[in-house]
């Protein structure tokens, strides 16, 4: 993890270098549960705190999140880097992301049962009026660093999002999550309602999959001022 947490900085260092349109951005949130969504399985069935500080450069995006509530599970510490562009008329991301995971209750510091995710993803965003419809597929590739096992995910799926006014917003994004590796298959949910007033966003959201408890979260977004 610590060579993981290396390569992100000196990357974010590279990306402060060579974009000047930088900003920061922390998102915080409790959760009534934390469903691992995308492989259809519980974290956690009891309440999580969850949160973390995102640096943005142009294409780029790193992102220190953590984890923190009821069960042993429930406490983890990600660090992650995203890449996102257009492409014509798709949107197109990748990311690579180090899950420093807890799930004996005494490993957050031991990377036996922690795990990588590498993902792509492309969807062809159609805007009508107010409502934005994206249809995707998300291609996910998890390595198990010593103990878990390695999988693949295929998801196809769209997401939607409605702009009420300047301050009010929604959005909800369906996913049928195929894991090829154990043949299991899922529908992944996640959506909620927002609410802008300056600088922060207040949310109100639910996540979960076929399996899982519906999590619902209350949590705010704080858009941090840049200084010169």
């Amino acid at each position: 993890m610590r060579s993981f947490i290396l390569v992100l900085l000196f990357s974010l260092i590279g990306c402060e270098m060579a974009f000047a349109d930088c900003s920061t951005t922390g998102d915080y949130k409790f959760a009534t549960s934390y469903p691992y969504a995308d492989f259809d399985v519980d974290a956690s069935d009891g309440p999580v705190g969850q949160g973390g500080v995102t640096r943005s450069c142009g294409p780029w995006a790193a992102n220190l999140w953590t984890s923190v509530g009821h069960g042993r599970a429930a406490f983890e510490m990600d660090p992650s880097l995203f890449y996102t562009r257009t492409a014509g008329p798709f949107r197109v991301q990748g990311s690579v992301q180090y899950y420093a995971l807890n799930l004996d209750g005494n490993s957050l510091g031991n990377a036996k049962d922690d795990m990588v995710e590498l993902y792509a993803d492309a969807s062809l965003p159609i805007t009508r009026g107010k409502l934005t419809f994206a249809p995707l597929v998300r291609v996910i590739r998890v390595i198990g660093v010593r103990e878990l096992r390695s999988q693949t995910v295929i998801q196809p799926g769209t997401r939607l999002s409605y702009r009420a006014t300047d301050a009010f917003s929604a959005n909800l994004d369906l996913r049928d999550s195929k894991n090829l590796t154990t043949g299991h298959d899922a529908l992944r949910y996640e959506g909620g309602i927002a609410y802008t007033n300056g600088a922060n966003t207040w949310t109100l959201g639910i996540r979960g999959a076929s399996h899982t408890r519906a999590a619902l979260s209350l949590g705010i977004v704080h858009q941090f001022r840049e200084e010169g």
